[in-house]
């Protein structure tokens, strides 16, 4: 049986909801998708006053690529 977001139960108490809480996630392609898969959803509308996101690129580049250090 499939469960839309409508028939879902949340056990996150937004009571405790500060007026300056943020939730910032950090990463690459990855956690991108999982920031706009949790924007638009309780965690960051009533949980979280803001969320938002940074992307990094983590991978370590091999060969020159023309990146020259003098």
């Amino acid at each position: 049986m499939y469960l839309t977001d409508r028939d879902r139960h949340s056990f996150l108490d937004p009571s405790p909801l500060r007026k300056d809480s943020v939730l910032w996630i950090y990463g690459d392609s990855v956690s991108e998708q999982f920031f706009w898969g949790v924007r638009p959803r309780p965690l960051c509308t009533h949980v979280f006053k803001w969320c938002g996101h940074t992307y990094n690129w983590i991978y370590q580049l091999k060969g020159d690529y023309g990146l020259k250090i003098n």
